[in-house]
């Protein structure tokens, strides 16, 4: 039986789906050669009367196939039109409905799993939005406090034991490092270069087992999630990782395109960022 899989190649034989953005010569379950539609139209991810058949279609196939982790009734189509935070200002929305960008400070609303990047990010140097960086490197910077507290506890210790000041050079190595890990994503956000890169796989934190890919399942975890991705730079190939618990990671698939903004092998970060 035959489909109209609208932003996929399908298998003639087998009747395998697969992305535009990620179509190999031949099937991977049948051998059978693909044939590549000879034009393709660009395919508007917000719109999703355009692509909702697609996610329709990779969820029926999945399902055939025993490729869904799901442990409920939670199609694809619905977890990317489903809850989704802006990185930017920490606004939550429950549904996406058609938003590309956050109604509370403009930014842009991270992309859910799809074989379209998006649009390419603004031109270097970038004005990201207000209250981005007091966000980044102080309300939600738990790191910062605990370095802080460590930093006045052996210090007010160490008059009494000069042993401690050891804690306090801990201390600010945890104040230091932590400082150059934002201050790296923020600059790459800021004024990095623009590189289409992709996803290698997302795994759950804290799983004792080998990391999942996830494909364009579902799982479960109050631990959040690390998204691994890659990237080459003047012929070499980076990777880049990224921690998170905004449920978007979980419709991120093996071999989906995304942007990265890179200034070098330390500072670089998915665009738009993910929570």
């Amino acid at each position: 039986m035959n489909h109209d899989y609208h932003g996929a190649v399908e298998c003639k034989v087998c009747h395998s789906v697969y992305p535009y953005e990620s179509v190999p010569n031949n099937c991977t379950n049948c051998g059978a050669k693909l044939e590549f539609p000879k034009s393709e139209t660009k395919k508007e991810l917000y719109g999703q009367e355009k692509w909702s058949p697609l996610l329709n279609s990779i969820d029926e196939l999945m399902e055939a196939q025993s490729l869904s982790h799901n442990i409920d009734t939670t199609t694809l189509g619905d977890r990317v039109k489903g809850p989704v935070t802006c990185c930017w200002c920490g606004e939550y929305y429950k549904t996406r409905d058609n938003r590309v960008n956050c109604d509370s400070c403009g930014g842009t609303l991270p992309m859910p799993g799809c074989a379209d990047p998006g649009e390419k990010p603004p031109k270097d140097p970038r004005k990201l939005p207000s209250g981005y960086w007091y966000k980044l490197f102080i309300k939600q910077n738990i790191t910062l406090r605990v370095g802080l507290f460590l930093f006045i506890l052996f210090s007010i210790l160490s008059v009494l034991m000069p042993l401690c000041l050891i804690g306090v050079l801990i201390a600010i190595a945890i104040l230091i490092d932590n400082y150059t890990r934002l201050n790296n994503s923020y600059h790459a956000l800021k004024n990095g270069n623009a590189l289409l890169g992709k996803v290698e796989r997302v795994q759950v934190i804290g799983e004792a087992n080998e990391p999942k890919n996830t494909e364009m399942g579902k799982v479960d975890s109050g631990l959040g999630f690390r998204v691994y991705f890659y990237f080459e730079v003047g012929g070499q190939m980076c990777k880049g990782v990224k921690d998170t618990h905004d449920p978007i990671a979980l419709t991120y698939f093996t071999g989906q395109p995304v942007w990265v903004v890179h200034n070098n092998k330390k500072s670089y970060s998915l665009w738009p960022p993910i929570a």
